[in-house]
């Protein structure tokens, strides 16, 4: 994925809603941010310990830059 785009996989941020793709993007040494939703309800728990960070909303980070 990063290669195709000619950037390093540190320098990359993926936005993930299930556990298996946060891991898939650790263990490719992307940075992962976990994202809510209604399939993954119940996995909210394991997908903050897996994640760099977990939001409920993409809104979430505009209101963080401010």
């Amino acid at each position: 994925m990063a290669a195709d785009l000619g950037v390093q996989p540190e320098k990359c941020l993926v936005f993930e809603d299930v556990p298996a793709g946060i891991l898939a993007g650790k263990r490719s040494g992307m940075h992962v941010g976990a994202v809510e939703d209604v399939f993954s309800l119940s996995m909210i728990e394991e997908k903050k310990e897996l994640a760099d960070f977990y939001i409920r909303d993409y809104r979430e980070l505009i209101q963080g830059a401010r």
